[in-house]
């Protein structure tokens, strides 16, 4: 088999053909990857959440509206923030909003990073192979963000990330480069050649290049890309640098995981271990580090479970490893949870599955359960008007997500009257949420069309079929040059007779609004939750 390097055409003149050799694998990678149907859709929606970087309340919304868009990512986001590991965090969180406010923006975009690209190679049937690589990935992250908390890093996040994303290349070589990656299998075992060595033949360059090139494709963020970077050793300013932080801590993290993976721990964390010198550098005892690798695995089986990457029948050789280590700790006295009753819960975690939650549709179901999913919204709004530090921002965030996840809502907009009297789209969820919102203005002032007759009169309004010709008279100009919907429904804000705005939220088909049960009154109810708000919290 010829090797992808050797494929590369180097031009006349070319002073630098390694780079260019490296150019044509990753050109060959993607080629490779764009052949899936859904690759645009991953690159988009990585990209998406990648650029996302600070807590101001847009790319809070922002950052809701890429994953709640997905309603596998959606659901299996609230199975992890719901997992033992992240529960004791603040209870039942019912919505994305709600996550990012508890968690962080942070630590939410970590997690929707990670799902959206495993969930990608969840679609493709798994060799053990490439399901056991992906585990030790998950694995390296939480053992990452463990060491990361241990010494007092401030950038744990950071940490997960660099963690899980130091073996992309590998992960990506299986799944996309198979016989690739077999012909450096065999170089290696037939040639004895190290395997970076091997790589750069077959490919042109190491995994860990192609890896780093494939997150910086993804607008990950310089500090990540620069912390995926292997470090064996520290020289100069030892752990004052936060990339060379980052790349220790990953590389500890990763070594750690091929030692478990090999069954190979004890050697490695011995004296002259391939792990000892971080424990050293880390100030680390060996009783300190099996502690931190439990509480890893504990958060590996949330996560493991949410991915959906091991069977707990036939777990892959990594995680029946890592499960025994469990074991020695456990039969060291060590173990946290020992003398814990043995729920249906923690004998879950203790197979590598995540314990479903107690509410929330089954993560590979396509049925929304509506009025569940608004009842649940209803409580968290209730939790939030009753905190000791209620923000109005958030109840509008948290409302909107709830109607727009219930009811399958192409667009949900919270319009408000501002100081010259006019209507405007302040906030919302949905395809192209920015620019739909400021299509969306209007003044006070009363013309008879739709808009107006619900402000004014205080009803909820449905309109069920915005083609049909008795009810595109009713519709104004602005509304017919701003939206191309089927259907919607107009949900006034009055306070004291007083119009503060209103609720708008459409489907692209006529009559796709169902009001079968307690759909109707549950709207109703969280849209009263708004008009809470304004009395609780202005």
């Amino acid at each position: 088999m010829n090797s992808i390097s050797q494929q590369t055409v180097v031009p006349a003149g070319t002073d630098n053909p390694g780079g260019r050799a490296q150019l044509g694998t990753i050109e060959y990678l993607l080629e490779s990857m764009r052949r899936g149907s859904d690759f645009p859709a991953l690159s988009e929606s990585i990209r998406s959440v990648n650029q996302l970087a600070d807590s101001r309340e847009q790319d809070v919304r922002s950052l809701a509206s890429v994953i709640i868009g997905d309603f596998a990512l959606t659901n299996k986001m609230l199975k992890v923030v719901n997992s033992a590991f992240y529960s004791s965090f603040s209870g039942k969180i019912g919505s994305i909003s709600r996550a990012i406010i508890v968690l962080g923006i942070e630590e939410v975009r970590s997690l929707a990073a990670s799902l959206i690209f495993l969930e990608h190679l969840n679609d493709k049937s798994q060799a053990s192979r490439l399901r056991d690589q992906i585990s030790a990935a998950i694995f390296s992250a939480t053992l990452a963000r463990q060491v990361a908390g241990n010494i007092g890093l401030k950038n744990t996040e950071g940490s997960f990330l660099c963690g899980m994303l130091q073996s992309l290349g590998g992960i990506l070589v299986t799944y996309y480069l198979q016989e690739e990656g077999a012909e450096i299998d065999r170089l290696i075992e037939t040639m004895d050649l190290d395997p970076k060595a091997a790589q750069k033949r077959v490919l042109g360059m190491t995994f860990d290049q192609i890896g780093v090139s494939m997150a910086k494709h993804w607008n990950f963020p310089s500090v990540i890309t620069g912390g995926m970077c292997r470090a064996d050793s520290v020289a100069g300013n030892g752990l004052r640098s936060e990339e060379l932080q980052l790349r220790l801590i990953a590389s500890f993290a990763n070594d750690a995981a091929v030692a478990i993976g090999k069954g190979e721990i004890n050697g490695a964390i011995a004296r002259d271990g391939s792990l000892n010198k971080y424990l050293k550098l880390f100030s680390l005892d060996e009783r300190r580090f099996r502690e931190l690798v439990d509480e890893a695995r504990k958060e590996f089986s949330e996560l493991n479970g949410a991915f959906r990457n091991d069977d707990p029948e036939a777990p892959t050789p990594f995680v029946s490893r890592l499960n025994g280590e469990r074991e020695k700790l456990r039969a060291e006295g060590r173990a946290q949870g020992d003398n814990e009753d043995e729920s249906s819960a923690s004998r879950g975690l203790d197979n590598g599955v995540c314990a479903v939650p107690e509410t929330g549709a089954s993560i590979d179901s396509t049925t929304v359960d509506a009025e569940q999913i608004m009842t649940e919204g209803l409580q968290e709004v209730s939790g939030l008007l009753t905190g000791e530090r209620c923000s109005i921002n958030q109840v509008f965030n948290v409302v909107l997500e709830t109607l727009y996840r219930a009811m399958e809502f192409q667009h949900v907009l919270l319009c408000l009257k501002d100081k010259q009297q006019r209507i405007l789209g302040r906030l919302g969820f949905g395809q192209d949420i920015e620019t739909f919102l400021k299509g969306f203005s209007f003044s006070v002032k009363y013309t008879p069309d739709v808009f107006h007759v619900a402000i004014k009169n205080g009803v909820d309004l449905y309109i069920e079929d915005t083609h049909a010709t008795k009810i595109r008279s009713d519709l104004p100009e602005w509304y017919l040059s701003a939206a191309d919907a089927g259907s919607f429904i107009l949900l006034p804000v009055v306070l004291n007779k007083t119009p503060l705005g209103l609720i708008y939220a459409d489907h692209t088909r006529p009559r796709a609004l169902e009001f079968s049960g307690n759909r109707l009154n549950l709207m109703k109810a969280l849209r009263n939750q708004i008009l809470l708000a304004f009395r609780t919290c202005c």
